[in-house]
């Protein structure tokens, strides 16, 4: 059975990410407003953008206008992780406290030492999974953002396009719903973001708080939300066990809005969790209590289609047929670090795989 530890994780991880979205949505109103100024301003040159002079100062017009909205959305969104920062040193030690034995006290970070890790601990989610840190996972947004609409007005004018044709390759058309423009992905990425960010916070600080609590706390037990929605390296890692002295620590987020989050794997002699069943919902789209709780061992409960459209026609067959335990099928389908594998590097890996494939 599974305990208290994992409803209380998996129920933090949705009011978390409820707090990352809407900071994501602050940005509507300054996108709305945005929008507004680009088809004004380009509307002011006529059908086209007469002179390379006009597209020059459209181009500082652009930079002006989205650089600074932009940039107000950045520093909300740092008071919002600071916030969140100063909230999680205490929650996190409020859910240590009841979870463990009435003898022991859990003891609360100094908020700096927590603010230090989040800010120095990267998020492994950058380019080929490398390492990216918070500063710049924020700060690169006004920039990038800007720049991308900057290009367009470059692209259309030098390629003779309409100024009607430039403004709906940056706001958006009406006959798509406005969401074929540039401007749909600035709010992508802050959603992806906020979410993640939220997602760092909330994680390392809780790291902070067991490290802090080792008399308590042997490690952490990373925890996957269990529904179909969940990606192949967190259905991997699900139900993983990390010990603080570990030389190896996967910690999430594990890729752009990640929810899975981590709960504390707490010594047996002071451990005072009450028993409790892991929701969940797959296949017949309700909430139900599984009598397993790792993510495959639940996959293997539900139907064939449904084992079909959560892994790919090809690895649902490997996973009913090829004499493999959820335990092993899970171990075949990610590296060490949570690295996604092919099925041909599934099959390199484990030899039932590669027989299967090859009948």
């Amino acid at each position: 059975m599974a305990d208290r530890s994992i409803d209380a994780s998996a129920q933090h991880a949705v009011y978390i990410e409820r707090l990352a979205a809407t900071n994501a949505n602050n940005l509507d109103a300054e996108l709305k407003a945005l929008a507004a100024f680009f088809r004004e301003r380009l509307a002011r040159e006529g059908s086209t953008i007469p002179t390379k002079r006009a597209m020059t100062a459209i181009i500082a017009d652009v930079k002006k206008k989205y650089g600074k909205a932009y940039q107000r959305w950045q520093k909300e969104t740092n008071k919002f992780l600071s916030d969140l920062t100063k909230y999680e040193n205490g929650y996190q030690t409020d859910i240590l406290n009841a979870e463990t034995a009435s003898d022991y006290k859990a003891k609360k970070p100094k908020l700096d030492k927590a603010v230090k890790a989040v800010n120095d601990q990267p998020l492994m989610i950058g380019p080929n999974g490398g390492a990216v840190s918070l500063a710049a996972l924020v700060g690169g947004f006004a920039a990038s953002n800007t720049d991308k609409v900057v290009s367009l007005v470059k692209t259309g004018y030098y390629q003779g396009r309409s100024t009607t044709e430039i403004i709906g390759s940056v706001v958006g058309t009406r006959k798509n719903k406005y969401k074929d423009g540039v401007m749909i992905g600035a709010k992508r990425s802050a959603t992806n973001i906020s979410k993640s960010g939220a997602n760092h916070v909330s994680t390392t600080v809780s790291d902070v708080v067991y490290n802090e609590n080792e008399r308590a706390v042997k490690g952490y037990i990373i925890t996957a939300v269990l529904d179909s929605s969940t990606s192949k390296t967190c259905r991997g890692l699900d139900d993983t066990r990390v010990r603080l002295d570990d030389s190896y620590q996967p910690r999430p987020p594990f890729h752009f809005g990640c929810r899975t989050t981590t709960r504390p794997w707490l010594r047996e002699d002071l451990d005072a969790i009450k028993k409790a069943e892991r929701e969940t919902v797959f296949a017949d789209g309700e909430k139900y209590e599984p009598t397993a709780k790792e993510y495959y061992s639940l996959l293997k409960q539900q139907p064939a289609y449904f084992q079909d459209d959560v892994l790919g026609v090809t690895e649902g067959r490997i996973f009913r047929n090829a004499g493999l335990t959820p335990a092993e099928f899970k171990k075949a389908t990610i590296k060490r670090d949570g690295t996604p594998l092919t099925i041909a590097e599934m099959s390199e890996k484990d030899q039932r795989i590669k027989d299967y494939l090859s009948n």
